[in-house]
């Protein structure tokens, strides 16, 4: 029996060709529309319209790809900043070569 295994398992999907859109985009959209409308009940209604605005600005800056990386979008980098480790971390070596010196 012979398995034939995928060379590209993280391959992202296109819905559209000309106006290129991803799936990704399609579900990133989504579930910012879904917190745009859920938060819509606290805006005041002089305020509704620039809410939209502001939504739909948002929405197309965080769907962009990064600058620093083209395989991620904004959204994805933020997210990578905000749970990046503030830690300093050192290998083994530095460790070993601490002790050495000691010596």
């Amino acid at each position: 029996m012979i398995y034939q295994i995928p060379k590209k398992l993280k391959e992202e999907y296109k819905i559209f060709d000309h106006p290129c859109i991803w799936w990704k985009d399609v579900v990133t959209l989504s579930i910012l529309l879904g917190t745009f409308l859920m938060f819509k009940g606290c805006v005041h209604t002089w305020f509704v319209a620039p809410y939209w605005i502001t939504a739909a600005l948002s929405s197309w800056f965080l769907i962009q790809p990064a600058p620093g990386n083209p395989r991620k979008r904004n959204w994805e980098a933020i997210w990578l900043m905000l749970d990046k480790d503030c830690q300093t971390h050192y290998s083994v070596n530095h460790v070993q070569e601490a002790d050495t010196r000691a010596d």
